[in-house]
């Protein structure tokens, strides 16, 4: 890395943070130090599952070797209990992630028949490109977060629909 640019990080550096005896193994003790000393929001549960997990052999230690084995469970596991910790359910994290896949499965849809009816110009190909537009776009703007000023130009639309349509009652004729 450049000058002024972090080094990545890597399950091995990890590692000899977490090994603070120098042992070359990780107990359940330096683990659970290195979580609360950074803050990383796992529950002591979570916690003992996950070096229990990373402890192939049993021996109750975790080796460079499982560790890095393991290293993208404790990334999995970081970030589900991060996720939790911001508010998000389980079923809240599988709907996002299945909107995502959605969204990603109909733009590549999208994209070959897009190449497909560019190829060859047929109707069919074009009424499914425009359909998987149509869906696109509409998934996009119901997921996507709403600026300030789309919500202020809603309530401005709503205040002015409402005194239309006050003045039109207003306007008509009581009838008895």
């Amino acid at each position: 890395a450049g000058e002024g640019e972090a080094e990545p990080v890597d399950a091995s550096t990890i590692f000899d943070t977490l090994d603070r005896d120098r042992d070359d193994l990780i107990s359940m003790a330096e683990f659970e130090y290195f979580f609360e000393t950074l803050e990383l929001p796992l529950q002591k549960g979570a916690l003992v599952a996950l070096h229990a997990q990373l402890d192939v052999d049993g021996e109750g230690t975790v080796s460079l070797g499982e560790f890095e084995a393991g290293w993208e469970e404790v990334l999995d596991a970081v970030m589900e209990q991060a996720l939790v910790a911001a508010g998000f359910s389980a079923r809240q994290i599988l709907l996002y992630g299945l909107a995502l896949l959605a969204m990603v499965s109909l733009g590549a849809a999208f994209i070959l028949v897009a190449l497909s009816g560019w190829r060859r110009e047929s109707l069919s190909a074009m009424v499914v490109e425009s359909g998987l537009i149509a869906a696109v776009g509409g998934i996009t703007a119901r997921y996507r977060e709403k600026s300030d000023a789309e919500k202020t130009a809603e309530e401005l639309s709503r205040i002015v629909n409402d005194a239309v349509a006050g003045a039109e009652a207003a306007s008509k004729p009581k009838q008895d």
